[in-house]
């Protein structure tokens, strides 16, 4: 008897042991120090606390969030304040760490454009070891760096979820951009590479390279996500077009340096499903790419991938361009898609190879192993290499947007954004001579959504709604006007859903 209870005695101080104690921290340095401790950390609601350098969980089971905070303006703001600065956030390599409501701001607007390369993620979890972190109800803006997010391979059963991502660089056309930035520093929201991961009821407004990126990521779900572009183009929506080593299907078979045999990637349990896609007011490349020609074109194939599914995800919106295109894999399954949008604009392609017209779903059959597809897929008729519109086309000679893509506009691609430039800009429709107007405008001279904004905010209308608010801020105001919005329909409550909160937003959009 004895021995048993002195058995549960020391099972109990164990956990207890585990079991993080709670400091409240109001400063960079008083955080990681309580994190260097082993504690978890407490911040005061809407307390805004400067970062210098990444912050670094140190131990298992730790956790930071805001005391007593119920809705996205209580969060309290870790925001980058060094030039030198790009990651606020490092949780790699821990398990069972999590972070809750809180604000990671990189400051895009504020500090010079970071260094040459694309920088460190503005906040990086995952990693060798990792197991069961859990990021929820957060905030992440303005990220300088090539990814907002990320999971990093060698985790394990990982998740972000609830969270709002807002403004990752600056696209192709130069929508986004820092004053101070040159050509071409476009970001990832949430890249996950993470297996058995999960990415769900997210909003991510206005990406510029991917909404949700998987590097194979096996066994992860992403689903009920919004990705949405407003004001800046995305190269992708929801992407598989990457392999990694670490990754591969028989590894170790072939020699590393064989550089021409065919090599296999593992989506196996990958299931993409019920995500919107929306192309409101800016282009989306491709919302689903499915294959590694389909981003990258080469003349010979040497990478396929197994084993995904994407089921019953939307695409929407008028300045949309290829949908779910599939190429280059094994085993997928995909049904169940519908699209809404208007899709338009030739893609770059290879320049050897005209590629295929913009089209909800289309395949290639000679690269489609095995898989299962929705009936309405059409084979390719020419190429579907490269269905980008960023490499190829002609520059911008001068201007705030010197040396960024000057492609023309679709017709609906066109109203699109001058039909979202409005809503956004001044709470209200544009009338059809309006559309007609500033989509001819925009075409004729070739002019980014930013510059079309910046035309907006000189207008006795808008001046008269919001005052005077210079080009450079263009960028801190539509942030400003997105998180009022989300603060005002989420409130307090901990079971919303990202697409009634998405949809909602557009139609208050009138009341602002």
């Amino acid at each position: 008897m004895h021995k048993i209870l002195g058995g549960a005695l020391m099972f109990f101080a164990a956990a207890q042991a585990a079991v993080a104690a709670e400091v409240v921290a109001k400063s960079a340095e008083e955080i990681q120090a309580a994190l260097d401790r082993g504690d978890s950390v407490i911040l005061e609601k809407g307390a805004e606390i400067p970062v210098n350098k990444t912050i670094r969980f140190m131990h298992n089971g730790q956790k930071i969030s805001t005391k007593g905070a119920k809705r996205i303006s209580d969060y309290a703001r870790l925001k980058i304040t060094s030039p030198e600065g790009g990651q606020i956030l490092s949780g790699n390599g821990k398990s069972n760490i999590v972070l809750e409501k809180v604000i990671l701001d990189g400051n895009r607007y504020g500090l010079p454009p970071y260094g040459e390369g694309g920088g460190p993620e503005l906040a990086w979890f995952g990693g060798g070891g990792a197991k069961n972190q859990t990021i929820r109800n957060c905030v992440f803006m303005n990220s300088r760096t090539w990814s907002t997010f990320k999971l990093h391979e060698g985790g394990d059963g990982c998740t972000i979820e609830n969270s709002i991502l807002f403004g990752c660089g600056a696209d192709t056309r130069g929508n986004g951009r820092n004053p101070q930035e040159k050509p071409f520093k476009w970001g990832d929201g949430i890249s996950c590479a993470a297996r058995n991961s999960t990415v769900s009821n997210n909003i991510v407004i206005d990406p510029t390279d991917v909404g949700v990126v998987l590097f194979c990521a096996p066994g992860s779900q992403v689903y009920d996500n919004v990705i949405a572009s407003i004001s800046r183009e995305s190269l992708g929506g929801i992407n598989m077009v990457d392999g990694l080593g670490f990754y591969e299907i028989g590894a170790g078979k072939l020699p590393k340096d064989d550089k021409t045999s065919m090599r296999k990637y593992d989506y196996s349990g990958v299931m993409v499903k019920d995500n919107l896609i929306d192309s409101r007011g800016a282009r989306i490349h491709i919302a689903i790419p499915c294959g590694a020609t389909v981003w990258v074109p080469s003349d010979k194939r040497t990478r396929t991938f197994v084993g995904a599914k994407v089921f019953d995800n939307v695409l929407d919106g008028e300045a949309s361009a290829y949908g779910i295109i599939v190429d280059g894999v094994e085993d997928f399954e995909i049904r169940g898609n519908k699209s809404l949008g208007k899709h338009s604009g030739l893609a770059d392609g290879r320049w050897d190879i005209l590629c295929d017209e913009p089209a909800p779903f289309i395949y290639n059959p000679e690269y489609t192993a095995s898989s299962k597809l929705q009936k309405d897929f059409k084979k390719q008729e020419r190429s579907l290499q490269h269905l980008l519109r960023c490499n190829h086309g002609p520059v911008q000679r001068g201007g705030q947007f010197r040396d960024y893509r000057a492609y023309s506009y679709g017709v609906e691609e066109a109203q699109g954004v001058v039909k979202t430039a409005f809503l956004e800009m001044l709470g209200r429709d544009a009338t059809p001579a309006e559309v007609k107007k500033y989509s001819r405008i925009i075409n004729e001279h070739v002019l980014p959504a930013d510059e079309l904004r910046w035309m907006i905010m000189q207008t006795p209308e808008f001046k008269a709604k919001y005052g005077e608010i210079g080009r450079n801020d263009l960028h801190k105001f539509r942030t400003q006007k997105w998180f009022k919005l989300f603060d005002e329909i989420i409130g307090d409550s901990e079971n919303w859903k990202a697409k009634d909160v998405y949809k909602t937003a557009l139609k208050k959009l009138k009341t602002l």
